[in-house]
């Protein structure tokens, strides 16, 4: 597994944060149309309904958001069966507080605790990512 893909769940995240934000601005939005709505007919022959392109706006943001909690859920299953499989302890604590949790490499070293710095624990993973690469290599040249 690649850094790229293992960070997808912080991406994820950030991207489930922001339309929960906006899907709670639209409905603000919706809402404040509402106060204004009026069965009455308007003056003008436009046929522009902006309740309407709200609500469907929600939709659509709703079936995103879902889809993305979705996304997000099997990622994280993905990423904890690549955890799953590493040997050491440790390492594996380092890798669930990093891309499960999505805590900082000083959050990550802190929780640690010990005399493991930021450093020390950013550069013990990606060692492990690097031999996990090499290996790799050596059994598609080899296998």
């Amino acid at each position: 597994m690649t850094l790229k893909e293992l960070s997808q769940l912080y991406y994820l995240d950030k991207e489930i944060e922001r339309d929960k934000r906006r899907l709670r601005e639209l409905k603000s939005e919706q809402m404040k149309l509402t106060a204004n709505y009026s069965d009455m007919p308007k003056g003008t022959k436009t046929i522009h309904d902006p309740m309407a392109e709200k609500v469907a706006d929600i939709v659509d943001l709703e079936e995103i958001l879902r889809l993305n909690i979705q996304k997000r859920y099997y990622e994280e299953k993905r990423i904890m069966h690549f955890i799953a499989s590493i040997d050491d302890c440790l390492l594996r604590l380092v890798f669930k507080l990093r891309f499960v949790d999505c805590k900082k490499w000083w959050e990550v070293a802190s929780e640690l605790g010990g005399n493991n710095t930021a450093a020390n624990v950013q550069m013990a993973c990606m060692r492990y990512l690097q031999r996990q690469k090499s290996c790799y290599k050596c059994y598609n040249v080899i296998g």
